[in-house]
C-alpha cells in the first residue's frame, strides 16, 4: 500500500499540532493552579522543538508557522510584557485541544 500526502496538506498538519502544542503550554502556564504548571508547560515546548527540528529538515517551518499562527497567535507568548487572554487560551483548549488529545491514544 502506498501513501502520498501533499506538501500543503502535510503543512496544514503540522501546524495543527505546533498550535495544539502552543496552546497547551500556555493553558498550563496562564490558567493553570498546579503546582507543576512550569514543568508541564516546559515539557510541551519540548515538543515544539522536535517538530520545530522535523518541519526544518523538510524546509517547510515558515509555512507552517504561517498556518499555527492563524489557529493561535501565540508570536510573544512568554515574553514578559506578553499579557495573556486566558478567556481565549481556556476556549481553544477547550474546543480545539481536547478533541485532539481524545482521539490520541493514553500516553
Amino acid at each position: 500500500m502506498r501513501l502520498f500526502i501533499t506538501k500543503k496538506k502535510l503543512i496544514k498538519e503540522m501546524a495543527k499540532e505546533l498550535a495544539y502544542l502552543e496552546i497547551n503550554a500556555d493553558w498550563w502556564y496562564y490558567t493553570t493552579k498546579v503546582e507543576e504548571k512550569q514543568q508541564m508547560s516546559s515539557h510541551n515546548l519540548d515538543g515544539v522543538t522536535e517538530l520545530r527540528c522535523i518541519c526544518d529538515a523538510l524546509g517547510i517551518l515558515k509555512e507552517v508557522y504561517d498556518e499555527a499562527y492563524k489557529i493561535y497567535d501565540f508570536r510573544n507568548s512568554g515574553s514578559d510584557d506578553f499579557k495573556p487572554n486566558v478567556p481565549l487560551i481556556r476556549k481553544l483548549h477547550d474546543e480545539f485541544c481536547e478533541p485532539i488529545a481524545k482521539k490520541r491514544p493514553f500516553m
